[in-house]
């Protein structure tokens, strides 16, 4: 979903209903559009698809009932970091610079 841009909190907000193959639509996005679409490679869509299917989610429900705050704390104790972050601090770029670039200065 990451190759698709979505931020943590749209991924979670997502619905069985919401997968068109390969476009999402996101509800009450970030943006604070009413929605957005968002397109993703052929065979995140097909394994998204598969994972529905297998699991009985109805269109209703969301595909991963899991809380922002249990992501947050499955990424820390996994060690994953932003990967833009990741691959402007080996090149050489300062933190205020990072945050700023990364949108994450607030």
């Amino acid at each position: 979903m990451a190759r698709g841009g979505m931020r943590v909190g749209e991924v979670l907000k997502l619905r069985a209903m919401d997968v068109h193959d390969r476009k999402l639509t996101l509800r009450d996005p970030k943006s604070g559009k009413d929605r957005e679409h968002v397109f993703i490679p052929q065979k995140v869509a097909d394994r998204l698809t598969e994972y529905i299917r297998d699991n009985g989610i109805q269109p209703d429900q969301r595909i991963f009932p899991l809380s922002y705050e249990a992501i947050r704390s499955m990424v820390k104790k996994g060690g994953f970091t932003h990967p833009s972050w990741t691959k402007k601090k080996k090149t050489g770029f300062r933190q205020p610079i990072l945050q700023v670039s990364l949108e994450h200065s607030r």
